[in-house]
């Protein structure tokens, strides 16, 4: 019914979820299955946070947040013509 392409995060995720939740038979593209993958995201400080508390954890904190950006943005399609310094500010 569906093929998803790109095995990254999303795309393993999306493909899981429109089997399991929706039914889908679904094929997973991807040149290179088994490659490492980078990690290339982020998360809000509040939700590690509000994990850390509700775990009694605060070590998770200095443990799993490596870098802190003070001013972010984020762009939702449509930046490819924006700068990169401007991206990444």
């Amino acid at each position: 019914d569906v093929a998803v392409i790109g095995g990254g995060p999303a795309g393993y995720t999306m493909a899981a979820l429109l089997a399991e939740k929706h039914g889908h038979s679904v094929v997973l593209v991807d040149p290179d299955p088994e490659a490492a993958w980078p990690n290339n995201y982020g998360s809000w400080l509040e939700e590690w946070e509000t994990v850390s508390k509700r775990m009694a954890y605060p070590e998770l904190l200095s443990e799993c947040v490596a870098k802190r950006w003070d001013v972010t943005d984020c762009f939702f399609g449509g930046s490819f013509g924006t700068e990169f310094e401007e991206r990444t500010r």
